[in-house]
């Protein structure tokens, strides 16, 4: 193992199971209190935990690492696309 991988290794064994299935479920909507509840946090305090998970370095970098790895794919881009679905005129 190339000193890297290791530091990569290292990096993923400090996020825990359930923020990694928060990372995964925030990828499929970037619904952050909806990602929190699907990993498994109260419901109740879903939002605070997103806000509070979304803030963590090691969370934000697995994120942009895999967003990173689909070409053209962005935060700023998958907002945009999706404001122009909400504000799209239907009678168009």
């Amino acid at each position: 193992m190339t000193g890297e991988e290791a530091a990569t290794s290292a990096g993923e064994a400090e996020l825990t199971r359930r923020q990694q299935k928060f990372i995964e479920e925030y990828l499929v909507d970037l619904n952050g209190t909806q990602a929190a509840i699907r990993a498994g946090y109260a419901e109740s305090g879903a939002a605070t935990e997103a806000y509070r998970l979304l803030r963590n370095a090691e969370i934000a970098a697995a994120i942009d690492a895999t967003m990173a790895a689909s070409p053209g794919v962005t935060r700023t881009r998958i907002i945009d696309e999706l404001a122009l679905i909400g504000f799209a005129n239907m009678l168009d």
